[in-house]
């Protein structure tokens, strides 16, 4: 043990003394702060719009005067995480409007109703430039703050060990280590201990800088967070550690120095610019997706059932209650069923309030018919996503990138597990049962009350939304955060395990002539 730590230490003192390390410090001042400012800008400007738009929502749900305007507008608050990670955050709108006549598949990218439901790169999406319809497939996460982590950090284990082993055997230094009484197992420990000795701390540095800028920002933290960056920085080091270990075995295995270099840089521009794109390819290819707009239109074929049924109510209603005039002095009408009318005929307001009770779960029911086109949709797009996540296996940088947007909930399957929630809400928000409360509640008021209702326009009163559902974000817990690094953390060390097996069988043979 005293052997190892002896070797370590001197090859630590040797890689200070090196241009390589001055290289990582260089990365480290340039990059890395560069990376955390930019993701503070963002996290901080998105989560404003964020707060002003909920503002608005809110004020919109407290001043409704009819129950066809309680639409409530829910916006996914920013994860304070996704200052490290981003994930697909960039590619994701923000609002999900709580309509009767549909379901939310994704986040709207704006608050209008004008836009595709996707609303992301509208002409790609439907199919028009032959562009990625997955839009959780179209990321290039290297830069961010673990995504520049793991571009460097890569990067520079593979430089400091690529020759621990070949360049000694070059000088002769291995001969000379040899003819002691050195074993070659403690050999090779001493040269990883020290390569760790290297890059370990500046890792660790760079996260209790980033976290001591985030209290210096006056940016809230709470638990979840700090456990973030705890784990982030675990699962940092599990992922330099395999590197080291890769860079060690190229070093074993090349003949000259040369070699592991031209090796060890063509493995590492492999698992950041090949190996992406190709598994996203291959996903796409292996689990083809139908154009969303396809969907659309026999969502549409349905809205326009739906429409000559409710025409249908409307006409049988209005001649039972014989409204003989629709005129009105005031007149607001919109989508899923918003209408606002005043200064109208008692006939023609009791027509008004039968049509909404029976059009209403009709909505309803056709929601549930178009939500079964865009669930099979949905299945397909997470069928991409996992066998991406599958071939990603063949990196370390991937798996590490994969599993960092999980910690800081910025990846597409945080993302589907947010819209389950926001689809639950709908269910709580408008049911049958609290359309006939809505129903009795009028039926409530005596004749002069309702009279009174339907006519004082001047001084109408506002909905009564207090006991109304509010939306409310989970959060992760610290289960859930060390839960989606188990997969990682298995990985990495199974494949540490398999390298160390591998290293130490080639390094026990290994020919130092």
């Amino acid at each position: 043990m005293n052997m190892i730590h002896f070797i370590a230490l001197k090859d630590f003192k040797q890689h200070l003394r090196s241009s390589r390390f001055f290289l990582t410090l260089l990365l480290c001042l340039l990059f890395l702060p560069f990376t955390l400012l930019t993701g503070t800008d963002y996290y901080c400007a998105r989560q404003t719009v964020c707060e002003q738009r909920q503002a608005t929502a809110d004020s919109a749900l407290n001043n409704a005067y009819v129950w066809s305007q309680v639409r409530p507008l829910v916006i996914k608050q920013t994860e304070p995480l996704s200052i490290f990670c981003q994930g697909v955050t960039p590619n994701m709108g923000i609002y999900n409007q709580i309509l009767l006549n549909t379901y939310p598949l994704l986040p709207y990218a704006y608050s209008g109703k004008e836009q595709s439901i996707i609303v992301y790169k509208q002409a790609e999406i439907q199919g028009d430039t032959g562009g990625n319809e997955n839009i959780f497939l179209n990321t290039f996460s290297y830069t961010d703050f673990t995504g520049m982590i793991g571009l460097v950090f890569s990067l520079l284990a593979l430089v400091f060990s690529y020759d621990a082993f070949s360049h000694e055997k070059e000088t002769g230094m291995l001969r000379m280590i040899f003819s002691h009484p050195v074993k070659r197992l403690t050999f090779l420990f001493g040269k990883i201990g020290g390569i760790c000795f290297v890059l370990i701390p500046p890792v660790l540095l760079c996260y209790a800088i980033s976290a001591g800028y985030l209290i210096y920002a006056g940016i809230s933290l709470p638990g979840t967070v700090w456990n973030g960056i705890l784990l982030l920085s675990i699962l940092t080091l599990s992922f330099i550690f395999v590197c080291i270990l890769i860079g060690i075995l190229i070093s074993l295995l090349a003949s000259t120095s040369e070699q592991a270099l031209t090796v060890s840089l063509l493995l590492w521009i492999g698992m950041v610019f090949v190996l992406p794109p190709v598994s996203s390819y291959l996903a796409e290819t292996m689990a083809p997706i139908p154009l969303y707009r396809n969907i659309e239109a026999k969502m549409k074929s349905l809205d326009d059932e739906r429409y000559e049924k409710l025409k249908e109510i409307r006409r049988k209603i209005a001649k039972e209650e014989k409204v003989k005039t629709e005129m009105t002095l005031f007149n607001n009408m919109g989508e899923d069923g918003f209408m606002d009318k005043w200064g109208i005929t008692i006939p023609f307001a009791h027509a008004i309030r039968r049509i909404h009770a029976e059009s209403e779960p009709i909505r309803l029911d056709y929601a549930d018919q178009k939500w079964i086109l865009q669930k099979d949709y949905l299945n397909k797009l997470e069928r991409q996503i996992h066998l991406r996540y599958w071939f990603s296996c063949f990196s370390p940088l991937q798996i590490f990138q994969e599993t960092a947007q999980h910690i800081c909930r910025t990846s597409p399957e945080n993302y589907l597990s947010y819209m389950d929630e926001v689809r639950s809400y709908r269910q709580t928000v408008w049911t049958e049962q609290r359309m006939d409360e809505v129903c009795r509640e009028y039926d409530s008021l005596d004749e002069e009350e309702k009279i009174n209702f339907l006519q004082n326009i001047e001084n109408r009163p506002k909905l009564d939304t207090q006991e109304l559902p509010r939306f409310i974000q989970q959060t992760a817990s610290i289960r859930e955060q060390i839960k989606e690094c188990l997969n990682a953390f298995f990985f990495f060390s199974i494949t540490s395990l398999i390298l160390i097996y591998t290293t130490i069988k080639i390094a026990v043979r290994y020919d130092i002539r």
